[in-house]
C-alpha cells in the first residue's frame, strides 16, 4: 500500500523536506530540460543546494514508490491528493515509530552516570544539563567541564549558544574532538551506530553491537553513526524536549540534519570525497 511505502519517506529520503517539494524539483528540471532541448541549449545548468538535496531526495523515493513517475502524469488530481495523503500518513507513522524507540533505547547505548540514572520513558536527567547527555550534546567548541563554560551556557550566554553551526562532541568516536584534526572520529559513536542497527535491524543487532577504535585496532564498546537521515533522531534522543519540534531552543533540526546530509552528498572535492567514502566504508563493516 502507499501507506507502507511512505514509511521510506522519513527513514531513507528525506525527515523534512515535503513530499511536494520533491515532486515539484523533479518538476522543475523537467520543465527545464525539455525548454533546454528546444532551444538547444547544452550549457552546464548549476542548482543549488537545496534543490540537489531535493532532487536527490526524489531519485530515492522512487526506489521506494515506482510508480510515482507515472501517477503524476496520468492519475487524476483527486486521486493524485490521495496518494499523497497516504505517503505522508505513512511517513508520519514511521517517523513516531523510530523517535520514540530509540529515546527509550538511548539509556542502554551511553555511558552510566554517577548520579540519577536516564530512564527510558523520561526526557528527566537529559539535555545539555544532564550528566551523562550535557557531553554528548555539547558542541566540540565549548568545555562542558569548566564550570564557568557550564554556567553561562546554562544562563543562556549569548556567546555559548548551542546551535547546529557545530558538531556534537557525541557524533565523535569516544565523543573525543581532536582540534589538530576535525573529522578524525567524526559520525564513529558508537550510538550512532546502535541507532541505524534499533531502526534498520532489529533492537537485539544495537544491544550486541561492538565497535572497533577509529584506527582499527581493538574491540571496545564507546559512548556514544549512522547513515545521514538517522543522527538527528540520535541526537534528539539525547535531548530533553519533552515532544518533537523542528527547533529545540537555538537548535535547528532542519539545519543540522541538512549540515550532514550535505558532509555526505555534497563533497566540494576529491579529497572531501575520500574521506566519506572511507567513512561510508568504515560503516559498512557494522551495518551490512
Amino acid at each position: 500500500s502507499y501507506i507502507t511505502m511512505g514509511r521510506a519517506l522519513r527513514k531513507v529520503v528525506s525527515l523534512f523536506d515535503p513530499l511536494e517539494d520533491l515532486v515539484s524539483e523533479y518538476d522543475r528540471r523537467e520543465e527545464l530540460r525539455v525548454q533546454r532541448e528546444e532551444d538547444e541549449d547544452d550549457t552546464p545548468v548549476k542548482h543549488t543546494l537545496e534543490q540537489d538535496r531535493l532532487y536527490r531526495g526524489f531519485q530515492e523515493l522512487l526506489k521506494f514508490v515506482p510508480g510515482l513517475k507515472l501517477a503524476l502524469v496520468n492519475t487524476h488530481p483527486l486521486e493524485l491528493a490521495e496518494i499523497y495523503s497516504q505517503l505522508r500518513k505513512g511517513a508520519a507513522s514511521a517517523h513516531g515509530d523510530d523517535t520514540g524507540s530509540v529515546r527509550a533505547a538511548m539509556v542502554e547505548w551511553v555511558p552510566k552516570g554517577t548520579k540519577e540514572p536516564l530512564i527510558a520513558t523520561s526526557r528527566v536527567n537529559r539535555g545539555i544539563e544532564g550528566e551523562v547527555t550535557g557531553p554528548l550534546i555539547c558542541p566540540v567548541d565549548y568545555d562542558l567541564a569548566d564550570p564557568e563554560v557550564r554556567a553561562k551556557i546554562a544562563d543562556g550566554d549569548s556567546a555559548f549558544k548551542i546551535t547546529a553551526d557545530q558538531w556534537p562532541r557525541g557524533v565523535y568516536f569516544n565523543s573525543v574532538y581532536d582540534p589538530a584534526d576535525e573529522e578524525k572520529g567524526l559520525f564513529k559513536s558508537s550510538s550512532l551506530v546502535q541507532t541505524f542497527l534499533h531502526i534498520f535491524t532489529s533492537p537485539q543487532s544495537a544491544v550486541k553491537f561492538e565497535a572497533e577504535d577509529a584506527s582499527g585496532e581493538e574491540n571496545v564498546r564507546p559512548a556514544g553513526a549512522g547513515p545521514p537521515r538517522k543522527k538527528r533522531k540520535h541526537r534528539f534522543s539525547l535531548s530533553d524536549a519533552l515532544q518533537w519540534n523542528e527547533q529545540d531552543g537555538d537548535f535547528d533540526y532542519v539545519l543540522y540534519y541538512n549540515n550532514i546530509v550535505d558532509w555526505f552528498e555534497a563533497s566540494p572535492g576529491p579529497i572531501a570525497q575520500k574521506k566519506v567514502d572511507e567513512l561510508l566504508a568504515w560503516w559498512d563493516r557494522y551495518v551490512l
